[in-house]
């Protein structure tokens, strides 16, 4: 494996460990001193505004001054969002637990880089591969966050603030790996190619972008009230973190393999996969609410995620040109993260109104849209002749 790639699976696998550690406290955390229900998911929804404002700067920054120093920026980023989250909770101050969390997600919007940059530094061929192996670095986050955020929780006199000056140590230590990342350090994109006009009159990008933005939202929203609902069902913290813990497991873990079925079946069917997958996994949360009832619907949740999602960042790559790649994927990180950070907005007030049975019946309206797409909407050649969809 190559140098770069190497560095870049670290960096995914920090990145996933910060990321799935804040899932695990953020909404638990801002309980205490959050100004009523209603506002307690608002730090968790501001992850995904940062990562909504920064994601178009990012990409043009790197298409500017090289990948890896756009992915330096994200890394003090996230070391100055975990310093300022524990300062939140050691003050009682629910307006900088906010800035912390947008400062988290732009952060992360940078980091959300790291799976186009993996398919930059390989072939053609292995491409799907490279993708897989980057993704695969989530594997550890399932593991370390989780239990940093159980460890964090009691690590100082104040309720999570441990957890939070861990996320930035993390981030101290992804500087440190990728500072020696050879990607992109000067050069300049090509010039030319389809501009945003034209791009969004793209059948296939559209496709693609549809089914990144639903695989995204739907799981965060459900991810994130699942926090709420097991708490609210009398669950122990453990237990929800270890819920979460295999949950990212399952949305990090098939990856290699995924990449491998990328190459070997086509995009479009990995897709469809991955939204059967989340059928299932809504039929699973009406058998019950027993603990191994939320831990085997967010496994299949994961999984869901993992093939639509990873399908759905291949398909984008397979529509760019490189002269196209800043505008093109900072449309894609835009739209998925933006409607990514609405859905989670309204998490606790969905839960709380309709409760988590019905809301996981919902949350198949969107994922039936992305079946339609992928059935009826045939794939094109570069040529735009139409061919059977892969």
């Amino acid at each position: 494996m190559k140098p770069d790639l190497v560095r870049l699976v670290a960096a995914q696998a920090i990145l996933g460990s910060a990321m799935t550690l804040l899932v695990s406290i953020t909404a638990l955390a801002s309980k205490p001193i959050a100004p009523g229900v209603a506002w307690v998911t608002l730090p968790v929804s501001l992850q995904f505004l940062g990562l909504l404002i920064a994601t178009a700067p990012a990409s043009f920054l790197m298409a500017s001054v090289g990948r890896r120093n756009g992915f330096l920026v994200g890394c003090l980023l996230g070391v100055i969002a975990g310093v300022l989250g524990a300062a939140a909770l050691w003050t009682s101050s629910f307006v900088m637990l906010c800035v912390a969390s947008t400062l988290a997600g732009a952060s992360n919007a940078f980091g959300q880089y790291y799976r186009f940059a993996a398919q930059e530094v390989v072939d053609e061929p292995q491409r799907g591969r490279a993708l897989g192996w980057v993704m695969f670095g989530g594997v550890l986050a399932a593991f370390v966050g989780p239990q940093l955020s159980i460890y964090g929780r009691d690590a100082l006199l104040v309720p999570f603030a441990g957890a939070y000056l861990a996320m930035a140590v993390l981030f101290v230590l992804s500087f440190i790996g990728l500072w020696h990342l050879n990607l992109g350090k000067s050069e300049r994109p090509p010039s030319g190619g389809r501009n945003l006009s034209q791009l969004i009159r793209d059948p296939d990008l559209i496709v693609a972008v549809i089914a990144g933005v639903t695989s995204y939202s739907v799981m965060a929203l459900l991810m994130n009230v699942t926090t709420l609902a097991m708490d609210r069902y009398g669950f122990a913290f453990s237990q929800v973190g270890l819920v979460i813990q295999w949950h990212v497991v399952a949305m990090f873990g098939p990856s290699f393999f995924t990449g491998y079925l990328l190459t070997r079946f086509g995009t479009r069917a990995v897709m469809l996969a991955g939204a059967c997958l989340y059928f299932v996994c809504s039929v699973l949360t009406q058998v019950g609410l027993e603990y191994g009832h939320f831990v085997a619907a967010l496994v299949l949740l994961g999984l869901g995620w993992n093939f639509l999602f990873l399908g759905a960042t291949r398909a984008v790559g397979e529509c760019l040109k490189p002269a196209e790649r800043a505008r093109g994927q900072a449309l894609n990180e835009t739209l998925v993260f933006g409607l990514t950070g609405v859905a989670v907005f309204f998490a606790s007030p969905l839960e709380s109104a309709l409760g988590w049975q019905p809301l996981n019946l919902v949350m198949l309206v969107p994922v039936g849209v992305v079946v339609l797409l992928l059935i009826f909407i045939k794939r094109t050649t570069p040529s735009g002749t139409p061919t059977v969809a892969k």
